[in-house]
């Protein structure tokens, strides 16, 4: 098995020790993070590369990886379901709406601190992003079953970039409130370091920090 890295220092300091709840959407929902990736070697990945990587797009990493990249840091889940469920269902559901599904799981896996929790968003909320989640101890959403969580996550995403509504039934609670909103946003956010300062606030690296998962989970 391929040696295991972490994603340098940005990684050590965007998932640092406990639950942070200083990044919040534009439209007033902050994004839960926790967890600690602990101390290995850096892996280079250039930041120009980053500029390059869009929203929509197929996987790079199958889904054997990204289990393996979950699993080795943290060997106990806290989902509502079995692993194998619920990476399947980001691959599905992303690919159901165009969304590169790798990436999108490692922003569920940063903002869950590897589906650890710890913060205002409960494991049985089965929300993955954060969606409504404003701090001070408000939970935000709730969807009842994985299913429906990952789904939301999903087409939040497609609300940033695409003008085009979701394929499937609308299920985040949050799509209208965008598109109304939030026109300067709806569908106008090719790549992930585009959220920066959009889906997080004041996030100036948010995408940089996502993409640095998924660069780890290469690895794997």
């Amino acid at each position: 098995m391929k040696k295991k890295f972490l994603a340098g220092a940005m990684v050590a300091l965007m998932l640092s020790t406990g639950v942070s709840t200083s990044y919040a959407f534009n439209e007033i929902e902050d994004l839960s993070r926790a967890g600690t990736l602990g101390n290995k070697e850096e892996i280079p990945m250039p930041v120009n590369e980053w500029e390059n990587i869009t929203i929509m797009g197929d996987a790079t990493l199958t889904q054997e990886q990204m289990k393996r990249f979950i699993l080795n840091h943290n060997p106990h889940p806290k989902i509502n379901c079995t692993l194998d469920e619920m990476v399947n269902l980001y691959y599905t559901e992303a690919e159901a709406e165009g969304v590169r599904p790798d990436v999108a799981l490692c922003q569920a896996l940063k903002e869950t601190g590897f589906f650890q929790y710890g913060g205002d968003v409960s494991p049985a909320q089965n929300n993955f992003c954060g969606l409504g989640a404003t701090g001070n101890g408000a939970p935000g959403f709730s969807f009842f079953s994985p299913q429906r969580g990952v789904r939301a996550h999903i087409q939040h995403l497609v609300a940033y970039a695409k003008k085009e509504a979701p394929k499937g039934e609308l299920i985040d609670p949050r799509y209208e409130v965008l598109v109304t909103r939030y026109p300067q946003y709806h569908g106008t956010v090719e790549y992930w370091i585009g959220l920066n300062g959009r889906w997080a606030v004041p996030g100036t690296s948010y995408g940089q920090e996502i993409l640095m998962l998924w660069n780890e989970a290469k690895l794997y």
